[in-house]
């Protein structure tokens, strides 16, 4: 019955879809075929306008992909004296899968009536008595379902053999996270949240379950309720690095000055996990991420003929004076998840991160190795990638990553860290990567191909 409907779903998803790219494209969008600015724009409406747009949804990674619905309205109004605003998302999603698995759920995001002020010193700033800052404080509640029908396990730790287990994973969540910006380039975090996982039977020959004693593969046989308890920081920084712009008359060549736009962004928490019946699954987390972003620009000088140069035409969106020109971007990852447990406690294993193509949250890790192929309750991860538009919101890029699992600090050590890279091709929809594929090596048998998608809400 769970497979009909997900398939029902999937079908009324897919007509809906088809009739509203008619509409858009048909009335909304005359030159979507001939004027490529349009056709982005039109396409970015699909996922992103109000009240209803489309999701792309793989969910994890070995269960497909499909189609998926987000209803979603915008509100926002005044209260009080002098009136101060307040804003209020309110959105309801869902999506089913090739294979059967579907989820589905809702989100509010709150901006309370907080008697901010313009901040004159800043483009964009805000004010909140003595608290300088470029963002709103806000509450985000929500709530949402997912049933996956194949997720793997190949054991715990860097060294396990090749050899895959399977299982599937019903998870239920409601959760409530709150950001309060403190200054211009840092936000505090908290979170609480009510989890529920329960493991349905896998009658195949490979189930975990059939495969993996009990011993090593904790929660297996249980899966409490867990109350999750989160408190941390974000950091943001954004700098424009280059020279005051110098104008050159107009030629017959362009002429450049260089610009590099950095986006540093930095995140930390705390994480506390604790089973509501007593089970020994309590444990603690530290938890970082990081993305450094370097953006590669230059600046036109000079007005120049664009028949005599189309390509230095297209990368700049023109040829006029300070117009920018995209030649790549480089960005650095870096995850970090440190677990303890305390007395006879241990993380269960459904709960533990995983390396290995992307992880159950959608996460791109070692890309030369097949989705979790490594899990422990340590984890250590960088990536390395430069990328450039090729038509956009078509772009290429390469990569390297270097990553490993352990069940200690020791166990992460640079020297026991498996390493790949390759190259692939992504699509963009408003700076998010949506969807990409890439082909990856290292992993000492061979390429290996794969590919994600992103969950746009």
């Amino acid at each position: 019955m769970k497979a009909l409907w997900s398939w029902v779903a999937l079908a009324v998803t897919a007509v809906a879809t088809r009739g509203a790219l008619s509409q858009t494209i048909g009335v909304s969008c005359p030159k979507f075929f001939s004027d490529r600015h349009q056709a982005i724009a039109c396409t970015e409406a699909l996922f992103s306008q109000n009240h209803y747009h489309f999701t792309l949804a793989s969910l994890p990674p070995s269960n497909g992909f499909g189609p998926g619905l987000v209803l979603i309205d915008k509100l926002q109004g005044t209260t009080g004296k002098p009136a101060r605003e307040w804003f209020l998302d309110l959105s309801v999603f869902g999506a089913a899968t090739t294979n059967g698995s579907w989820f589905m759920g809702g989100d509010l995001v709150w901006l309370p009536p907080l008697p901010y002020k313009t901040d004159s010193d800043l483009d964009g700033g805000l004010l909140l008595g003595k608290l300088k800052s470029t963002s709103r404080a806000s509450l985000h509640l929500s709530g949402w379902h997912r049933s996956v029908n194949t997720l793997y396990d190949y054991g715990n730790g860097s060294a396990t053999p090749n050899v895959r287990y399977t299982y599937a994973q019903d998870d239920t969540t409601f959760d409530a996270a709150m950001r309060m910006p403190l200054t211009r380039w840092l936000t505090a975090t908290g979170e609480s949240e009510v989890r529920g996982t329960m493991l349905p039977a896998v009658r195949s020959a490979d189930a975990v379950s059939k495969n993996l004693p009990p011993a090593v593969i904790p929660g297996i046989t249980t899966q409490p309720l867990f109350v999750h308890d989160a408190v941390g920081g974000e950091s943001l920084f954004k700098i424009r690095a280059g020279k005051p712009f110098q104008e050159f008359p107009k030629q017959y060549d362009p002429h450049f000055q260089s610009l590099l736009l950095f986006t540093l962004s930095n995140n930390v928490a705390f994480h506390w996990q604790v089973p509501t019946d007593g089970s020994p699954y309590s444990f603690r987390q530290f938890i970082y991420d990081g993305h450094e972003q370097m953006d590669l620009h230059q600046v036109l000088r000079n007005f120049f003929p664009s028949d005599r140069h189309p390509v230095i035409a297209y990368m700049c969106e023109g040829n006029k004076r300070r117009d920018e020109c995209q030649f790549g971007q480089f960005d650095v990852k870096m995850r970090l998840v440190l677990s303890s447990e305390s007395n006879s406690n241990q993380v269960p294993f459904y709960l533990q991160p995983t390396l290995g193509g992307t992880d159950i949250d959608g996460r791109v890790t070692l890309r030369g190795w097949d989705n979790y192929r490594f899990r422990a309750p340590d984890l250590s991860l960088f990536q390395f990638e430069y990328g450039i538009p090729v038509y956009d919101p078509l772009g290429v890029y390469a990569f390297y990553d270097a990553g490993t699992v352990g069940s200690s600090t020791s166990d992460l050590a640079i020297s026991r860290m498996r390493q790949d890279a390759g190259f692939g091709a992504s699509v963009r929809i408003k700076g998010q990567i949506i969807m990409q594929t890439y082909y990856a090596y290292g992993a000492g048998h061979g390429g290996n191909w794969n590919y994600n998608f992103s969950k746009v809400f």
